[in-house]
C-alpha cells in the first residue's frame, strides 16, 4: 500500500509539472494565427527590419528570409546576412518550412535540424503583402519582416505597436541594420 501511495503522488506531481511546463506564461498559444495565405504573394523575399535577439543570427545586418517552394509541398528557407557589418563575413541558415494542416496557414513548422521542427507561426500578414509578424511558440521570439530593406517609420511604428498590442515585450525589440 505504501509503494502505491508513493507511487500515485509522484505520478500526481510529475502530472503537475507536465502542465505546468505544456503552457509557460510567455506561450502564444493564445495568439491567433493568419487565418488565409496566398502563397504565392507570401513567398519570395523579406527583409528582417526587427528582432527579439536569438542566438542564431544575433549580430547578423542585411538580414533576408527568401521562401521557395519545393516539389514537395514543403518550403526552402534561406536566412542570410553578414556577421557584425555590411562588409563583414556573409552568413547563412538553410531551413526548411512546412505547414502541417492546409486550414490553418500560418501554424507552421520550420527545421533547420534533421527531424527536429520548431513552431513558427505567422500572427499577421498586411492585406497588401508588405509586413508580416512571425513568433514561436513563446513571446522571447518576433521577427518583424518586410517586403523593403527600410519601411517608412509610421509603418515599422504601426508594426511594433501591433505587436505591444499582442502581448510582446517590444522594449526587447531589436533593429536590424539594413543598408
Amino acid at each position: 500500500m505504501k509503494h502505491l501511495i508513493i507511487a500515485t503522488a509522484l505520478a500526481v506531481v510529475s502530472g503537475m509539472l507536465t502542465l505546468g511546463c505544456a503552457q509557460p506564461p510567455d506561450t502564444t498559444v493564445d495568439l491567433a494565427t493568419v487565418a488565409s495565405l496566398d502563397l504565392k504573394r507570401w513567398q519570395g523575399s523579406w527583409f528582417e527590419l526587427a528582432r527579439i535577439p536569438v542566438p542564431i543570427g544575433r549580430d547578423w545586418v542585411n538580414t533576408v528570409e527568401t521562401y521557395t517552394p519545393r516539389e514537395d509541398g514543403t518550403y526552402s528557407v534561406a536566412y542570410t546576412g553578414h556577421a557584425g557589418a555590411p562588409d563583414g563575413p556573409a552568413k547563412s541558415l538553410n531551413q526548411r518550412l512546412r505547414i502541417p494542416d492546409s486550414s490553418r496557414p500560418g501554424e507552421m513548422k520550420v527545421s533547420f535540424l534533421p527531424l527536429v521542427w520548431l513552431q513558427y507561426r505567422l500572427i499577421y500578414m498586411a492585406e497588401d503583402y508588405r509586413f508580416m509578424l512571425v513568433t514561436g511558440s513563446s513571446r522571447n521570439f518576433l521577427w518583424l519582416m518586410g517586403r523593403d530593406k527600410v519601411p517608412a517609420p509610421e509603418d515599422y511604428a504601426k508594426l511594433v505597436e501591433r505587436a505591444a498590442s499582442m502581448g510582446f515585450d517590444v522594449a526587447r525589440l531589436e533593429r536590424v541594420r539594413q543598408e
